[in-house]
Formats: C-alpha cells, structure tokens, sequence
C-alpha cells in the first residue's frame, strides 16, 4: 500500500475578463490573470493499494488506484460564457480518476 499526500500545488487564476472592438467591427475577449501562482488546490491525498499472487508459470495481480475514491483536483477550467450583451466567467474544476481497479495476468510459456 502507498499513502501520497501533498500540499496543495499553486496555479494562477483567471479574476475577469474585458472585450475589445477591432477595428473591422468583430469583438475579441481578453483575461485577466492573477499574480503568478497566488492561488493554490487543495491538499492531495490518495490511498494505492496492490497485491500479486505468484504461481509456477506466472501471476496474477490486482491493484486499485486512489482507493478512498479522494476527488482531488488537477487544474481549472476557465470558460467564457455570453448571451450577447453579456459575458460570464465559469470555473470549473478537473479532476484526476477517481477509484481505479487494475488486474494483471502474466504467463510464462517456458
């Protein structure tokens, strides 16, 4: 078994948005970050666990990844979302896998 915990990484964030009118009439859309790596996840945590049973021509195994299924976060999704007239900044958090079994086979044909 193998515990993993971690201080929460620092990433930059997105605090808003602006739009500018180019000069052939369209729009563009800008962001606004914030100063570099002043935001932080949350801390990480995940619990591996594996076990292999050998026997004469091979093994089998089993072994399961993030066992207490922890939703830790990977990055951020900023997205601008606008009805025409206005714009809205959604966050949205990504997530690394949740629980995930694994099973191996190995045969040794001599």
């Amino acid at each position: 078994m193998t515990w993993i915990f971690a201080s929460g990484r620092p990433y930059t964030s997105i605090v808003g948005e602006y739009s500018v009118t180019l000069l052939d009439g369209t729009s563009k859309t800008f962001t606004n970050p914030s100063a570099k790596n002043a935001n932080r996840f949350p801390a990480y945590s995940r619990l591996d666990a594996s076990a292999t049973y050998n026997f004469r021509n091979g093994s089998i195994g089993l072994s399961v990844f993030n066992l207490y299924n922890r939703k830790n976060i990977w990055y951020k999704k900023f997205t601008s979302v606008s009805d025409g007239s206005t714009s809205q900044l959604v966050i949205s958090d990504i997530t690394y896998l949740g629980i995930t079994p694994n099973l191996t086979i190995s045969y040794r044909l001599r």
